[in-house]
């Protein structure tokens, strides 16, 4: 599984260099290159990003002060050119620091590492997915539980997701990624960006649009094939 990647460095060189390191490895996928914090965050709102090649001192947002401005944070690796950053490294809980300039066998490294434990973590959560048939969902200051047969589907509505149920909608603050990760992957898919699909209560396809009780629900372009692929299509 290749790990979506975001480079987010204010300084031009650094950002060729790490373009680089990356593009060279088969298990990583270069989706954007940014200068600015800003940039970094407008990008996320519209990309799923597995890791960010992240920077410190930036002006106008500190690596760190971005960081505070994800509600959902991806693996995190650090590049800076100072060893002071370690401790808020720590207490931000990035996965580890590269010192500038970043060598291809510390990258190597560090990148091997990473897939090392989502290789791990993976396996676990498909352990986790076997034996359970729910997740806690929350809901302003309450925990509530929903089985999986239960949800028909997941709308993204800007900072929130609605989860459309059987006999409820509930709205929880949380990204479209960070829930699709906690859904069994042989009952779920994510159809369009704004989009997730219980495979088992799907009606109707037709063209680029699929069916789930009365509501008509797109299905992007780059979907449709793994999706037509997963139901049972004589």
């Amino acid at each position: 599984m290749m790990l979506k990647t975001l480079i987010l460095d204010d300084d031009l060189l650094a950002r060729k260099a790490l373009t680089r390191l990356v593009e060279k490895r088969a298990d990583l996928e270069l989706v954007a290159v940014c200068e600015s914090g800003d940039e970094a965050l407008r990008v996320l709102e519209d990309k799923d990003v597995d890791v960010v090649l992240l920077d410190v001192e930036m002006p106008g947002m500190t690596g760190f002060e971005f960081l505070d401005r994800l509600s959902i944070q991806p693996c995190v690796i650090l590049i800076t050119s100072k060893e002071d950053y370690a401790f808020n490294a720590f207490n931000y809980q990035v996965f580890t620091y590269l010192k500038k300039p970043v060598t291809i066998p510390n990258f190597n490294q560090a990148v091997d590492r990473l897939i090392e434990r989502r290789n791990s973590m993976f396996k676990q959560s498909v352990k986790q997915t076997d034996a359970v048939d729910h997740v806690y969902l929350k809901v302003d200051n309450r925990l509530v539980r929903v089985k999986f047969d239960e949800i028909l589907f997941v709308e993204n509505v800007g900072d929130y997701v609605k989860v459309v149920c059987r006999e409820e909608r509930l709205v929880v603050h949380v990204t479209m990624k960070s829930l699709m990760d906690k859904l069994p992957a042989d009952e779920f898919m994510r159809v369009h960006r704004s989009y997730i699909v219980n495979l088992h209560h799907i009606r109707d396809i037709e063209q680029n649009a699929l069916l789930i009780g009365e509501v008509m629900i797109p299905v992007s372009r780059s979907s449709k094939p793994e999706l037509m692929q997963k139901l049972n299509v004589l």
